[in-house]
């Protein structure tokens, strides 16, 4: 079995590996020959399977991989981690507790090629000590840097990738108090003082500095204190402001805030030099694997309104956030996959594409454990591809899912910029799940309670940006998007779809069983004709007689060689109609039109329809066969055409003659015929037309159309 999942890692990602192998006799099948996958024998484990700890020192990694997973059953010290429930969020975790108690700096990138218990223990035990870096007068910009600092220059003046947080405190909080708590907060993290510049090679660079990327103000009005923090993304990111605002409430209560050590000045030289090894031809090669060829990014209509604002907000909750928190839970899922799956499989469907539904979500970028209390831009934007089958299990497609973002966590290496470049993924779709507020407690600052208030940006940095969180008993998702791309109908419509597949996850075993529409708006949709207003049924040749009572002097037609008006046409239609009539037309009558492209097309045709019978259109330059063909399988015997016609193709008309055709020719029924209308009763079943298709597949068929 080693052997085979060995050969089996030459060509599948490490997540597609089974753990389990079982042997069959055969595959059970459906009745139509597929595989039955319901019928399939349960798997698991054998107990041979999972290899006991042989030191105190895999005890120990065992026992705090365990805790981080939160399971015990069927782990070994061979068993892959990922494959019994290891998520992204518990690899970061896992990082931090490997070097923690190890002294080691463990990464993510380092768990993800080191799976089983026994290859952690190698690897902490190996493990070199972290390089120290010596002050330096510049530093590189980390590759998401760089790609903030490019659209900062393409959005002058802009506020897209500023990062203001406004809360209210509580009235007790001194204001002094607080702003002395706030500088030495911001004075633990060097890199909020970072500068942009440009050194002499030409390339754009960061420096330490003393003009801060940052505003911090603390107000004191209506009894209130009020805390202003408003941070440039090239510096800091969420979790940055969330390790700043516990340092002031730890400074406020009087305790010391430590300095960081590791920066991002150090981070991005750890990335540079990352980036000089064989790592990132591997990390551009997983990449490869999956969306090189994938056509880009998955869009809605662009429906917007070019004269709209560049930025707008939507919001919908649902409250089933208690029924995901246990489907997650129960089954060892992280509510990131969960989500970022149901996102996926939501655009997939809204934009009907058979292909993958491609976007991009985030991460926040911490995969070394000295990361954890950073202040800097440490968010990177991964790629992400949607195509689950609709006879594939929800959980095991979730797992799929999940397994994905750890493995692009780990190639992150190769930045989304060369991403985009690549395989032409712009982000214009942006997803993340922002977390669960029960897991978070309610905001505090100072030990009291804030309250956060909203403040907007001057445009949305993708043209749908996308975040779904867990608020109490709500699942809610909230939108930025770009009103001049997207209408609010497509992105409500959207998020409304995504809300319900995540509710559908929970109850549903396979993928193409989650409906995407609630039940209330499937009822209105089905209802969308339901009306009691009476519609009166007209034949078809009413329509241009109607309009010729209404408008008798509008131009009704304009052709190559004359323009008729409403008057004009239905007169002409009439009088072609009466000679029809009284050479046997009536309703189900065939009458085959032969017309070149010319006014008396269209005159012909509502003739046709004025005598009651219905027209069945033939090209003139059809060859006799073909027309013959027509003839007998349509049973029409009777023929209108021009007297051109007739004239052009009088060797066919003399080879039909065995079929006894009675032919009209319309130029001389309209200066004979009665121009007063017919009225003939015609029943909306009646035959409105007969057309034939081109008869590539074999002979051609006629479409019979009615009133």
């Amino acid at each position: 079995l080693n052997d085979l999942r060995s050969h089996l890692s030459d060509y599948l990602t490490a997540y597609m590996v089974p753990q389990a192998i079982m042997q069959l006799d055969e595959m059970p099948l459906t009745p139509n020959g597929k595989v039955d996958k319901r019928a399939l024998p349960e798997i698991a484990l054998e107990a041979a399977d999972v290899v006991a700890p042989t030191s105190e020192l895999e005890r120990k990694v065992l026992d705090l991989v365990c805790e981080v997973i939160g399971t015990t059953s069927q782990i070994g010290v061979e068993t892959d981690l990922f494959a019994c429930g290891l998520s992204s969020i518990g690899c970061i975790r896992l990082c931090g507790v490997l070097s923690e108690d190890f002294g080691a700096s463990v990464k993510v990138a380092d768990v993800y090629e080191n799976r089983t218990v026994r290859e952690l223990v190698g690897l902490v035990g190996d493990a070199a000590p972290a390089e120290a870096w010596e002050l330096r007068e510049e530093y590189p910009l980390s590759q998401t840097q760089q790609g903030i600092f490019v659209e900062c220059l393409r959005m002058p003046g802009s506020t897209a990738y500023n990062i203001p947080m406004f809360y209210k405190l509580d009235a007790t909080v001194d204001p002094a108090r607080l702003a002395d708590a706030v500088t030495k907060a911001l004075l633990a993290h060097p890199y909020l003082f970072m500068q942009v510049r440009t050194a002499k090679s030409g390339d754009v660079v960061a420096v330490r500095g003393e003009e801060p990327l940052f505003r911090a103000e603390v107000h004191r009005a209506d009894g209130s204190t009020y805390l202003l923090l408003d941070t440039h993304h090239i510096v800091s990111d969420g979790e940055s402001i969330a390790v700043l605002l516990d340092d002031v409430s730890r400074a406020y209560a009087g305790e010391e805030v430590e300095a960081e050590s590791y920066t991002g000045f150090e981070f991005a030289l750890d990335e540079e030099s990352g980036r000089a090894s064989a790592r990132l031809a591997s990390a551009k090669a997983f990449f490869d694997r999956i969306f090189l060829g994938c056509g880009g990014d998955t869009l809605p209509p662009r429906d917007g309104d070019a004269d709209a604002g560049p930025v707008a907000t939507l919001q919908l909750r649902s409250p089933h956030a208690a029924v995901v928190r246990d489907f997650c839970a129960s089954r060892g899922l992280s509510a990131n996959a969960f989500f970022t799956f149901a996102f996926g499989h939501a655009l997939r469907s809204f934009t009907a594409t058979e292909d993958a539904a491609v976007f991009a979500t985030i991460y926040n970028g911490r995969s070394d454990a000295r990361l954890a209390r950073a202040v800097s831009m440490l968010v990177k934007t991964l790629p992400v591809a949607n195509d689950a089958e609709p006879d594939a299990g929800v959980v095991g497609s979730i797992e799929a899912c999940q397994a994905y973002l750890v493995d692009a966590m780990a190639n992150d290496l190769y930045s989304f910029a060369e991403v985009s470049r690549a395989y032409d993924i712009h982000g214009d779709i942006l997803f993340a799940y922002q977390g669960d507020s029960a897991e978070d407690g309610p905001e505090t600052i100072c030990g009291l309670s804030a309250e956060e208030i909203d403040l907007a940006l001057s445009e949305a940095k993708a043209g749908m940006d996308v975040d779904v969180s867990l608020e109490g008993d709500d699942v809610v998702f909230d939108c930025s998007f770009s009103p001049m791309q997207f209408s609010e109908h497509t992105v409500r419509a959207l998020l409304k779809c995504a809300s319900t597949v995540s509710r559908e996850l929970t109850q549903r075993e396979r993928v193409g069983e989650l409906r995407l529409t609630s039940p209330a708006d499937e009822a209105a949709i089905r209802a969308l004709h339901d009306t009691a207003w009476p519609v009166e049924q007209r034949p078809a040749y009413r329509l241009v007689q109607d309009q010729a009572e209404k408008s008798p002097d509008a131009p009704a037609m304009v052709a190559c060689d004359r323009t008729l008006t409403f008057a004009e046409l239905n007169a002409e239609a009439n009088a072609i109609g009466h000679v029809l009539a009284e050479a046997g037309a009536a309703p189900e009558t065939m009458v085959a039109v032969l017309a070149d492209r010319d006014s008396w097309a269209y005159v012909m045709r509502q003739a046709a329809l004025k005598s009651g019978g219905c027209f069945l259109p033939i090209d003139p330059e059809y060859p006799e066969e073909r027309v013959r063909y027509i003839l007998e399988d349509s049973g029409a015997r009777l023929v209108l055409t021009t007297a051109e016609i007739l004239e052009r193709r009088a060797e066919l008309f003399s080879a039909l003659a065995d079929l006894e055709l009675t032919v009209v020719e319309a130029t001389d029924a309209a200066g004979r015929g009665s121009r007063e209308n017919l009225d003939v009763a015609v029943a909306p079943e009646n035959l409105a037309y007969v057309i034939y298709t081109s008869g590539s597949t074999g002979r051609p068929k006629g479409v019979m159309l009615t009133n």
